[in-house]
């Protein structure tokens, strides 16, 4: 039974640094974060755009969703939360912002001071798939503005051939990340974020 229960909880432990679809910090965007799990599999990104991107890619695999609860700051199942959308907040990955609450009443205090609706943890994908595509159209365009800035700070800061063997050998932008901090000098997470965008959009 312990054996049981160190391997859940080592399946269920999760170290990753940042979202795997655009890069950006887990733990700067901690309350709007979402979890996909799939047997032995738990995939954390920043948002639930990221997440939506990972299921219309993947969608042979079933999965349990999860969303990070501003309520008590745990991780629970979609059905189990009310999310406030459109809030003055400022969100992530997203033209309105989305905060998930287990409590009927931390989300309705929420609203009062900052605004939004509620939607139903059950028809927030339905909400995410409605607006999917404007939202990516718009991350595109700015990431794109970012990426262009990241090449210059490459150019000035980063060892270029380091970062190309890594662009090649990383599997997602997350990975290319956390390889690429040792080969730049004297550059803010805002800097590396921006680095890591050019060379994963030159992909």
């Amino acid at each position: 039974m312990k054996f049981i229960l160190i391997f859940v909880l080592a399946i269920f432990a999760f170290a990753e640094e940042y979202c795997e679809i655009c890069g950006m910090n887990l733990n700067h965007h901690k309350h709007t974060n979402h979890r996909l799990i799939n047997k032995n599999k738990v995939v954390e990104t920043c948002s639930l755009h990221c997440i939506y991107d990972i299921i219309i890619r993947d969608s042979a695999n079933k999965y349990t969703i999860q969303g990070f609860d501003n309520t008590n700051g745990e991780f629970k199942n979609l059905k189990d939360l009310l999310y406030v959308v459109g809030s003055d907040k400022k969100g992530t990955m997203t033209s309105e912002s989305e905060f998930a609450f287990s409590s009927k009443e931390k989300a309705n205090n929420f609203i009062k001071d900052n605004g939004g609706r509620i939607i139903q943890g059950k028809d927030i994908l339905e909400y995410t798939k409605n607006k999917f595509d404007k939202d990516k159209q718009i991350l595109e365009s700015n990431q794109a503005k970012i990426a262009a800035l990241g090449e210059k700070i490459a150019q000035k800061y980063c060892n270029i051939k380091e970062l190309e063997k890594i662009r090649i050998e990383a599997k997602n932008i997350a990975e290319f990340k956390t390889k690429a901090k040792g080969s730049c000098n004297n550059i803010d997470g805002k800097g590396l974020q921006a680095v890591s965008l050019y060379f994963w959009k030159k992909q």
